[in-house]
């Protein structure tokens, strides 16, 4: 099929991200409806809540499920960041098809973090003959409180026996297998819990049911639904891990998930700013088009600087599990609250643009704006709630802001073209210990910066804003110290606690940023490198943490929205990073 797409100079994607390039290239454009990734194809299964079968096979036979198997063990998962951005880019066409595609993920992390080698070879072949595997976590009663769990594993001659139900858990029923969560001591506690790599087709059918599928505001395609035991057995093969060892298993697996959720949000928060961008430039309004209107290019050039914060934040967490796993408590709780929320009010705003637009399914992009909207929302739900993430933060403030931390080299996590170091998940912890490489690299950003004094490819109006931001950021960091020395108790779930969290997640994204866009200029085209995105988004960032601060419009609106148009005219990823995407079809 032809394309049009006006010619310009743009920098090459860095290695990792090839992939992803192909991957968006084979999907094609998502205008193209006959595609099976194509929006009017998911947005035709979401109005049917149709399980997304055609997407899948799609990408089976491309070979997504690889990247489901660590290369130690056959498969592609070499780079967590190259991965986050497969799943960024898939989430971005169809949210339910990227949440069933990657349940696995959540389903087989725990056999990679403590399983047998049998079990690991067994779940690497079941992966890439494209089952799924899904997690059993949550029952219906007890939520999160992964304590409160009732469903029970009685030991027995060569086994156990599973009695209870899990509900509601993504592809309960369309999974092959799944890892169950179960109580193995009644009197329950942080060590009466264990998990089983369950096969559904070999276990007795008359011991085991599927829960029905449950109607759900977004994701309509999506299998959320339960199962239900009887006594069912499994063998002692079946135990990962050791016994009892449930809840530590099961709350580093889902680091690595979390994580991957910043990859699920950003592919939602890259659509809907397509989808607006270019309402936008084709829709006429008072003799002009919708861009001409100031509040609209405000509008637009801030939501892009929200996501490239958010994606610079999402990019340094998956890099950090390489680098620094034992610190991933820390990062990937920062990853699942901060970007999803982000994401979430982003979309909010872009809304306004729109108009009536917003709510109507079958207009502007077959409707996909509405199903992005609605989708969105699950993601800062799954996987720990936003509340969760908080509370895992809170419960680590004080350590983390002590001040007494031993030197980490960090820079691999901030300089994209850096090698990375094989996945270490043994190095997984319940705990960081105290350490966040990005809080503690803000102490040399301001350096850093002043070094730039004279770089011709950034502006001195730009290298100030920045260098002020930096300077704010500590400041906000030692404004925050105070503070939570002040609170009586940190760790306990109140709205004074969950504040100091949200502080802290926000002075970790700037520092993040900050610290990523100075390791990795070299590699970036000239926009990006210029900074001018990065003074926007760190000016938002603190404006989160100032709320009483006089707004004042920013002297970077124009040229991010400039950049902006430029990248969707160009079929470009909005994205720090260098990435081409499939180009649009001639009409």
């Amino acid at each position: 099929m032809q394309t049009a797409r006006t010619e310009e100079s743009h920098a090459t994607a860095l290695p990792q991200f090839a992939a992803a390039e192909a991957f968006d290239l084979a999907m094609g454009h998502p205008l193209e409806g006959a595609r099976p990734l194509s929006f009017q194809q998911v947005m035709a299964l979401d109005e049917g809540e149709t399980y997304p079968r055609a997407p899948l096979s799609f990408l089976k036979e491309w070979g997504f499920q690889q990247y489901h198997i660590p290369v130690a063990h056959g498969g592609k998962l070499a780079a967590y960041d190259e991965f986050m951005m497969l799943v960024r880019l898939l989430a971005g066409r169809d949210l339910s098809t990227a949440v069933a595609a990657n349940i696995t993920l959540l389903g087989g992390v725990t056999t990679w973090v403590a399983g047998t080698a049998e079990q690991k070879e067994r779940v690497a072949q079941w992966i890439a003959q494209g089952k799924h595997i899904s997690f059993g976590l949550t029952e219906q009663n007890h939520g999160s409180d992964l304590v409160a769990n009732r469903l029970c594993a009685e030991k027995v001659d060569g086994g156990w026996l599973l009695t209870g139900e899990k509900w509601p858990i993504g592809d309960a029923t369309q999974s092959s297998a799944m890892t169950v969560y179960a109580r193995t001591d009644e009197r329950g506690g942080p060590r009466g819990f264990s998990l089983f790599l369950v096969d559904k087709e070999t276990i007795d059918p008359q011991t085991w049911r599927p829960l029905p599928k449950i109607p759900t505001l977004g994701m309509r395609a999506s299998d959320v639904s339960g199962i239900a035991f009887d006594r069912c057995f499994v063998p002692d093969s079946a135990l990962i891990g050791p016994l009892g060892a449930g809840i530590e298993l099961a709350l580093k697996g889902l680091q690595l998930s979390r994580t991957m959720c910043g990859g699920l949000a950003m592919g939602a928060g890259d659509t809907a700013l397509r989808v607006v961008t270019d309402f936008a430039l084709t829709r006429r309004l008072y003799g002009s088009p919708v861009l001409a209107i100031p509040h609209v290019q405000s509008t637009l050039a801030e939501a892009f600087a929200d996501l490239l914060i958010a994606e610079c934040v999402t990019i340094t967490g998956a890099r950090a599990l390489h680098v620094v796993p034992d610190q991933l408590s820390v990062w990937s709780a920062i990853v699942k609250y901060l970007v999803p929320v982000t994401v979430e009010e982003t979309i909010r705003r872009l809304s306004v643009v729109l108009g009536a637009r917003y709510f109507l399914r079958d207009t502007h992009w077959e409707g996909i704006f509405q199903k992005t909207y609605r989708d969105s929302g699950i993601v800062s739900v799954f996987e720990g709630s936003t509340v969760v993430q908080l509370h895992a933060l809170a419960v680590q403030l004080r350590q983390l802001l002590s001040g007494r931390k031993a030197p980490v080299d960090a820079t691999p996590i901030f300089d994209l073209s850096a090698p990375l170091p094989g996945l270490q998940l043994s190095r997984l912890d319940l705990t960081a210990h105290g350490h966040d490489s990005a809080i503690a690299s803000l102490g040399h950003l301001e350096e850093a910066l002043a070094a730039l004094n004279g770089d011709p490819s950034v502006e001195p109006a730009c290298l100030q804003d920045l260098l002020a931001h930096a300077r704010a950021l500590q400041a906000e960091l030692g404004a925050l110290k105070q503070d939570v020395d002040a609170c009586a108790n940190p760790g306990e779930r109140s709205a004074e606690a969950f504040d100091l969290a949200r502080r802290f997640a926000l002075i970790h994204a700037g520092a993040a940023a900050l610290a990523l866009w100075l390791h990795s200029r070299r590699n970036l085209d000239a926009f990006m490198a210029g900074g001018q995105w990065l003074a926007l988004g760190l000016q938002r960032v603190l404006a989160q943490l100032r709320p009483s601060a006089v707004r004042r419009t920013s002297p970077w609106v124009k040229p991010v929205l400039d950049a902006l148009v430029s990248l969707h005219e160009h079929d470009r990823l909005f994205s720090v990073t260098p990435v081409q995407l499939a180009a649009k079809p001639v009409s």
